[in-house]
């Protein structure tokens, strides 16, 4: 099948200022008076030629950031509060981190604080705590002498009753930020993301050693998401979905950009980079965009707010929170091969002397 490009033109977009649906992050785009159609044999090619926003959320947010504690008996049962398996959770501050080290330090303090509110619900006060042994230290950061795998030493001013072990899980991306193992389905209450040990001998002393390099984001790549029917495909694993991850579906996907410091900013190099294709439309009347990170999550979920309201959907309604984009719009028209029709057929006669019966009835003369 080839193709001719029957008509061609931009749309420049910014979402700032859209209408009462709209948000910074999620932008209705009204066609009526555009009368953007195709006839029958065209479909529509929409290109990414451009994207550009300020990167107004920190990289360590709600999607990274959280862990929870829980802690076992001596029989290896979890402890209970009220019949429900008792967790304590802890959160890392959101905001920007400069260095490995400077993230260490505040998983430090956060989970010691979250053991210490743990051993209390459970008769157990702890005390104060102090944090030693802290790698990577701060004169290392990701180009010195450090493999950026985080350790510390939590010492309390009381012994952790005997007995009692400690569990971690690195819930949502904190598994990835912090170096530890990823929480699957069917994890029990003794699963643990990362080691933490009560010394044998003084039981004021916590261990906790992390696997694998830490990380200071994790996101790379902010989606740009559109509510067209395009025959583009992505892994189940970008549309959120908790199995099958190998397996791909049907994408709303219309291009993906590098997550910069201070600016997430796609200038196309080719023009074929980020296509999409939407066969089955002949009008387009509205166009939903809006952004995700690489699951799904909107970027709304990645925000902070300094007001005293707590309310952070203003930044993306009468705040900063917002991007621009420019589109090619093709209009495609497909022409079929005549290879694919049944061939004409090759006639010696004309049709009206082709009839074969002969008579034999006598002729009388």
């Amino acid at each position: 099948m080839s193709e001719s490009i029957v008509k061609s033109f931009n749309i420049f977009c910014d979402s700032a200022l859209g209408d009462g649906n709209s948000k910074g992050d999620d932008y209705e785009l009204h066609l009526n008076t555009a009368h953007l159609n195709c006839d029958k044999g065209q479909f529509f090619r929409f290109t990414v030629k451009n994207f550009s926003m300020f990167k107004t959320f920190p990289n360590i947010n709600a999607t990274n950031s959280s862990f929870e504690i829980k802690s076992l008996d001596a029989t290896n049962t979890a402890h209970t509060n009220n019949g429900n398996t008792l967790i304590t959770t802890g959160n890392l501050s959101h905001k920007n981190y400069k260095s490995v080290h400077s993230i260490a330090d505040e998983f430090a303090t956060q989970i010691a604080t979250a053991i210490k509110t743990h051993s209390t619900v459970l008769g157990n006060d702890l005390g104060s705590f102090t944090i030693s042994n802290l790698t990577p230290d701060t004169s290392q950061n990701i180009t010195g002498d450090t493999n950026n795998i985080i350790s510390f030493t939590i010492t309390y001013d009381s012994t952790i009753a005997a007995g009692v072990t400690l569990k971690c899980k690195l819930t949502n991306d904190s598994y990835a930020l912090l170096g530890g193992n990823r929480v699957k389905a069917g994890d029990n209450d003794s699963f643990s993301s990362i080691e933490v040990k009560i010394d044998g001998i003084d039981r004021t002393k916590v261990t906790v050693q992390c696997l694998y390099p830490a990380q200071r984001m994790t996101s790379q790549f902010v989606y740009l998401r559109s509510s067209l029917n395009s025959n583009n495909l992505e892994s189940n694993s970008l549309g959120n979905v908790t199995a099958n991850h190998s397996n791909v579906e049907h994408s709303q996907i219309m291009g993906r950009f590098p997550i910069d410091n201070e600016f997430i900013q796609y200038d196309s190099s080719t023009g074929r980079e980020f296509i999409v294709d939407v066969p089955t439309a002949t009008h387009i009347q509205n166009i939903r965009f809006y952004l995700t990170n690489e699951r799904k999550q909107g970027i709304n979920e990645l925000l902070v707010y300094g007001g005293t309201d707590n309310n952070n959907n203003k930044q993306t309604t009468l705040g900063n929170l917002n991007f621009s984009f420019a589109l090619r719009v093709d209009i495609i028209q497909t022409a079929q091969s005549n290879s694919k029709f049944t061939p004409e057929v090759n006639r010696s006669v004309y049709p009206r002397f082709s009839n074969q019966n002969i008579s034999t009835s006598k002729i009388e003369g």
